[in-house]
Protein backbone atom coordinates (compact mmCIF):
# COMPACT_ATOMS: atom_id res chain seq x y z
CA UNK A 1 0.00 0.00 0.00
CA UNK A 2 1.64 3.31 -0.86
CA UNK A 3 2.27 5.83 1.63
CA UNK A 4 2.42 9.71 1.76
CA UNK A 5 4.46 11.10 5.04
CA UNK A 6 3.41 13.72 7.28
CA UNK A 7 5.34 16.13 8.80
CA UNK A 8 4.68 17.26 12.85
CA UNK A 9 6.80 20.18 13.55
CA UNK A 10 6.29 21.41 17.62
CA UNK A 11 7.56 24.94 18.42
CA UNK A 12 8.85 25.07 22.10
CA UNK A 13 10.54 28.50 22.79
CA UNK A 14 13.80 28.37 21.39
CA UNK A 15 13.73 24.67 20.74
CA UNK A 16 12.12 22.59 17.71
CA UNK A 17 10.99 19.34 17.78
CA UNK A 18 10.29 17.43 14.18
CA UNK A 19 8.74 14.41 13.83
CA UNK A 20 8.36 12.10 10.39
CA UNK A 21 6.50 9.33 9.64
CA UNK A 22 3.88 7.55 6.99
CA UNK A 23 0.50 7.96 7.03
CA UNK A 24 -2.16 5.33 5.15
CA UNK A 25 -5.57 5.42 3.84
CA UNK A 26 -7.98 4.25 6.82
CA UNK A 27 -9.99 1.31 5.46
CA UNK A 28 -13.59 0.77 6.66
CA UNK A 29 -13.30 -1.84 9.38
CA UNK A 30 -14.89 -2.80 12.87
CA UNK A 31 -12.90 -2.22 15.83
CA UNK A 32 -11.90 -5.55 17.88
CA UNK A 33 -12.45 -5.26 21.39
CA UNK A 34 -10.15 -3.95 23.96
CA UNK A 35 -7.07 -5.71 24.88
CA UNK A 36 -4.17 -4.93 27.07
CA UNK A 37 -1.25 -2.86 26.04
CA UNK A 38 1.44 -4.93 24.54
CA UNK A 39 4.91 -4.57 25.79
CA UNK A 40 6.12 -2.76 22.22
CA UNK A 41 3.11 -0.49 22.66
CA UNK A 42 4.05 0.09 26.56
CA UNK A 43 7.38 1.81 25.44
CA UNK A 44 6.31 3.04 22.95
CA UNK A 45 4.24 5.19 25.09
CA UNK A 46 6.48 5.97 26.96
CA UNK A 47 9.11 7.35 24.97
CA UNK A 48 6.35 9.61 23.38
CA UNK A 49 5.32 10.73 27.37
CA UNK A 50 8.99 11.97 27.89
CA UNK A 51 9.06 13.62 24.90
CA UNK A 52 6.10 15.34 25.61
CA UNK A 53 7.16 16.55 29.02
CA UNK A 54 10.59 18.19 27.25
CA UNK A 55 8.45 20.26 25.20
CA UNK A 56 6.20 20.87 28.22
CA UNK A 57 9.05 21.91 29.86
CA UNK A 58 11.01 23.61 27.17
CA UNK A 59 7.69 25.61 26.72
CA UNK A 60 7.56 27.15 30.03
CA UNK A 61 10.41 26.96 31.93
CA UNK A 62 13.80 29.31 31.22
CA UNK A 63 16.93 29.30 32.94
CA UNK A 64 15.32 31.53 36.24
CA UNK A 65 13.01 28.60 37.47
CA UNK A 66 13.83 26.09 39.74
CA UNK A 67 14.28 22.18 39.56
CA UNK A 68 12.68 21.05 43.33
CA UNK A 69 13.71 18.03 44.72
CA UNK A 70 11.65 16.95 47.90
CA UNK A 71 12.18 13.23 49.86
CA UNK A 72 10.62 12.30 53.38
CA UNK A 73 12.16 11.34 56.93
CA UNK A 74 11.89 7.85 57.95
CA UNK A 75 9.35 8.80 60.12
CA UNK A 76 6.85 10.62 57.88
CA UNK A 77 7.24 7.90 54.70
CA UNK A 78 3.80 7.69 53.15
CA UNK A 79 2.58 4.38 53.01
CA UNK A 80 0.12 4.58 50.50
CA UNK A 81 -0.35 6.40 46.70
CA UNK A 82 -3.05 8.59 48.06
CA UNK A 83 -1.13 9.61 51.42
CA UNK A 84 1.79 11.07 49.14
CA UNK A 85 -1.08 12.59 46.87
CA UNK A 86 -2.08 14.16 49.78
CA UNK A 87 1.65 15.61 50.70
CA UNK A 88 2.14 17.04 47.78
CA UNK A 89 -1.46 18.42 47.72
CA UNK A 90 -0.90 20.21 51.03
CA UNK A 91 2.93 21.79 49.66
CA UNK A 92 1.27 22.89 46.95
CA UNK A 93 -1.48 24.72 49.17
CA UNK A 94 1.24 26.85 50.98
CA UNK A 95 3.94 27.35 47.89
CA UNK A 96 0.36 29.05 45.92
CA UNK A 97 -0.02 31.42 49.22
CA UNK A 98 4.27 31.78 48.64
CA UNK A 99 3.94 32.75 44.83
CA UNK A 100 0.39 34.98 45.51
CA UNK A 101 2.57 37.18 47.84
CA UNK A 102 5.45 37.43 45.14
CA UNK A 103 3.07 38.89 42.47
CA UNK A 104 4.60 35.64 40.74
CA UNK A 105 2.39 33.04 38.56
CA UNK A 106 2.65 29.53 39.71
CA UNK A 107 4.04 26.96 37.07
CA UNK A 108 4.86 22.89 37.86
CA UNK A 109 5.45 19.98 36.94
CA UNK A 110 5.30 17.28 39.19
CA UNK A 111 6.89 13.29 39.27
CA UNK A 112 6.24 11.75 42.20
CA UNK A 113 8.50 7.68 41.96
CA UNK A 114 9.72 5.13 44.22
CA UNK A 115 13.05 3.88 44.16
CA UNK A 116 13.77 0.56 43.00
CA UNK A 117 15.95 -0.63 45.52
CA UNK A 118 15.29 1.48 48.54
CA UNK A 119 11.88 1.73 47.98
CA UNK A 120 11.40 5.01 49.37
CA UNK A 121 8.61 7.37 47.82
CA UNK A 122 10.34 10.88 46.51
CA UNK A 123 8.87 14.01 44.14
CA UNK A 124 10.93 16.05 41.62
CA UNK A 125 9.27 19.06 40.45
CA UNK A 126 9.93 22.01 37.96
CA UNK A 127 8.45 25.21 38.86
CA UNK A 128 8.91 28.93 38.66
CA UNK A 129 11.23 31.33 39.64
CA UNK A 130 11.36 34.46 41.71
CA UNK A 131 10.79 33.33 44.94
CA UNK A 132 13.12 32.86 47.82
CA UNK A 133 15.08 29.31 47.35
CA UNK A 134 15.05 29.32 51.28
CA UNK A 135 11.38 29.73 51.64
CA UNK A 136 10.65 28.03 49.24
CA UNK A 137 12.53 24.73 51.01
CA UNK A 138 11.36 25.99 54.40
CA UNK A 139 7.63 25.19 52.87
CA UNK A 140 8.43 20.81 53.28
CA UNK A 141 8.66 19.76 56.47
CA UNK A 142 8.16 15.80 55.64
CA UNK A 143 11.70 15.74 55.09
CA UNK A 144 14.57 17.57 52.98
CA UNK A 145 13.92 19.83 49.73
CA UNK A 146 16.49 21.06 47.43
CA UNK A 147 16.25 23.39 44.53
CA UNK A 148 18.71 24.02 41.83
CA UNK A 149 18.92 26.58 39.21
CA UNK A 150 17.85 25.03 35.70
CA UNK A 151 21.01 24.06 33.76
CA UNK A 152 20.16 24.33 29.78
CA UNK A 153 22.71 22.37 27.80
CA UNK A 154 23.26 21.57 24.20
CA UNK A 155 20.16 19.77 24.24
CA UNK A 156 17.77 21.80 26.34
CA UNK A 157 16.42 19.58 29.71
CA UNK A 158 16.16 16.31 27.82
CA UNK A 159 18.33 14.65 30.14
CA UNK A 160 16.56 16.14 33.69
CA UNK A 161 13.38 14.94 32.04
CA UNK A 162 14.40 11.50 31.34
CA UNK A 163 15.43 11.52 34.73
CA UNK A 164 12.44 12.66 36.23
CA UNK A 165 9.98 9.93 34.65
CA UNK A 166 12.57 6.70 35.12
CA UNK A 167 10.39 4.83 37.27
CA UNK A 168 6.25 6.30 37.83
CA UNK A 169 4.64 5.56 41.53
CA UNK A 170 1.38 6.60 39.69
CA UNK A 171 -0.98 5.59 36.54
CA UNK A 172 0.07 9.29 35.04
CA UNK A 173 3.40 9.63 34.66
CA UNK A 174 3.39 13.23 35.45
CA UNK A 175 1.23 15.98 36.48
CA UNK A 176 1.21 19.39 35.45
CA UNK A 177 -0.21 22.66 36.51
CA UNK A 178 -3.22 24.09 34.29
CA UNK A 179 -1.90 27.52 32.57
CA UNK A 180 1.25 25.11 31.17
CA UNK A 181 1.52 26.46 26.97
CA UNK A 182 1.06 23.02 25.02
CA UNK A 183 2.81 22.69 22.38
CA UNK A 184 0.77 20.32 20.83
CA UNK A 185 -1.96 22.61 20.64
CA UNK A 186 -0.14 25.40 18.47
CA UNK A 187 1.65 22.38 16.53
CA UNK A 188 2.03 22.13 13.03
CA UNK A 189 1.19 19.85 10.12
CA UNK A 190 2.07 19.01 6.43
CA UNK A 191 1.52 16.54 4.64
CA UNK A 192 3.52 17.95 1.38
CA UNK A 193 6.99 18.92 2.84
CA UNK A 194 8.34 15.79 3.55
CA UNK A 195 8.54 13.27 0.66
CA UNK A 196 9.98 9.73 1.15
CA UNK A 197 13.40 10.81 -0.05
CA UNK A 198 13.20 13.64 2.11
CA UNK A 199 12.81 11.24 4.71
CA UNK A 200 15.39 9.54 3.90
CA UNK A 201 17.41 12.04 3.96
CA UNK A 202 16.96 12.96 7.51
CA UNK A 203 17.18 9.78 8.74
CA UNK A 204 21.00 10.42 7.33
CA UNK A 205 21.73 12.65 9.54
CA UNK A 206 25.46 12.95 9.02
CA UNK A 207 24.63 14.90 5.99
CA UNK A 208 24.13 18.08 8.39
CA UNK A 209 23.90 20.87 6.48
CA UNK A 210 21.44 19.34 3.81
CA UNK A 211 19.41 18.33 6.78
CA UNK A 212 19.70 22.26 8.54
CA UNK A 213 18.00 23.66 5.44
CA UNK A 214 14.90 21.91 5.74
CA UNK A 215 14.50 23.97 8.95
CA UNK A 216 16.65 27.35 8.11
CA UNK A 217 17.26 29.25 11.62
CA UNK A 218 17.41 26.32 13.56
CA UNK A 219 20.97 24.10 14.35
CA UNK A 220 20.99 20.17 14.63
CA UNK A 221 20.81 18.70 17.94
CA UNK A 222 19.77 15.11 17.10
CA UNK A 223 17.80 12.60 15.36
CA UNK A 224 16.13 9.16 16.51
CA UNK A 225 14.81 7.00 13.40
CA UNK A 226 13.36 3.79 12.93
CA UNK A 227 13.35 1.92 9.27
CA UNK A 228 10.27 -0.18 9.91
CA UNK A 229 11.40 -4.21 9.02
CA UNK A 230 7.90 -4.93 7.88
CA UNK A 231 7.36 -2.20 5.51
CA UNK A 232 10.78 -0.42 4.61
CA UNK A 233 9.32 3.04 5.92
CA UNK A 234 11.06 5.77 7.58
CA UNK A 235 10.04 6.75 11.30
CA UNK A 236 12.29 9.84 12.29
CA UNK A 237 12.32 12.53 15.78
CA UNK A 238 14.46 15.94 14.75
CA UNK A 239 15.29 17.97 17.66
CA UNK A 240 16.90 21.42 16.58
CA UNK A 241 17.68 24.56 18.75
CA UNK A 242 17.46 28.28 16.93
CA UNK A 243 20.28 30.12 16.43
CA UNK A 244 18.84 33.40 15.42
CA UNK A 245 16.17 35.86 16.35
CA UNK A 246 13.58 36.24 14.54
CA UNK A 247 12.76 38.94 11.82
CA UNK A 248 10.36 40.53 13.81
CA UNK A 249 12.19 40.52 16.36
CA UNK A 250 15.10 42.12 14.56
CA UNK A 251 12.48 44.86 13.40
CA UNK A 252 11.78 45.22 17.19
CA UNK A 253 15.08 46.00 18.39
CA UNK A 254 15.77 48.57 15.40
CA UNK A 255 12.92 50.09 16.15
CA UNK A 256 13.82 50.54 19.81
CA UNK A 257 17.41 51.66 18.86
CA UNK A 258 16.39 54.36 16.77
CA UNK A 259 13.72 55.49 19.88
CA UNK A 260 10.70 54.76 17.71
CA UNK A 261 7.33 53.32 19.09
CA UNK A 262 6.67 49.84 18.23
CA UNK A 263 3.62 50.59 15.84
CA UNK A 264 4.80 53.39 13.25
CA UNK A 265 0.47 54.34 12.91
CA UNK A 266 -0.33 54.51 16.16
CA UNK A 267 2.84 56.15 16.73
CA UNK A 268 1.93 59.17 14.17
CA UNK A 269 -1.51 59.88 15.97
CA UNK A 270 -0.01 59.56 19.81
CA UNK A 271 3.12 61.47 19.47
CA UNK A 272 2.16 64.05 16.42
CA UNK A 273 4.52 64.81 13.05
CA UNK A 274 6.84 67.15 14.97
CA UNK A 275 7.79 65.08 17.12
CA UNK A 276 8.11 62.20 14.88
CA UNK A 277 10.08 64.24 12.76
CA UNK A 278 12.50 65.59 15.94
CA UNK A 279 13.04 62.04 16.21
CA UNK A 280 13.96 61.03 13.22
CA UNK A 281 16.12 64.24 12.19
CA UNK A 282 19.38 62.89 13.57
CA UNK A 283 18.98 59.60 11.39
CA UNK A 284 18.07 61.98 7.73
CA UNK A 285 20.02 62.63 5.28
CA UNK A 286 20.35 66.23 3.87
CA UNK A 287 20.38 66.61 0.35
CA UNK A 288 22.84 69.23 -1.11
CA UNK A 289 22.28 70.51 -4.83
CA UNK A 290 25.53 71.99 -6.84
CA UNK A 291 24.70 75.29 -6.28
CA UNK A 292 24.15 75.72 -2.79
CA UNK A 293 28.15 76.27 -0.69
CA UNK A 294 29.12 73.82 1.48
Amino acid sequence: MRSKYREVRYFCGEFLDAQCFPVYKKTKSKRGRFQPTGECQARLNEKNSRRHLTRLVHANFCSRDLALHLTYKDECMPETEDAAKKDLRNFFRRVRRLYKAAGVEFKYISVTEKGSRSGRVHHHLIVTGGVSRDDLEALWTAGRANTKRLQFDDNGLVGLSVYMTKQKLYFRRYNCSRNLKDPDKTKKVSDQRVSRKRAGLICNFEDRESLEKLYPGYRLLGVEYIISDLTGEYYAYVRLRRICERPKALKREGREALGLPQSPRRGIRRCGKKELAATMAPYSQKVVSDSEPL
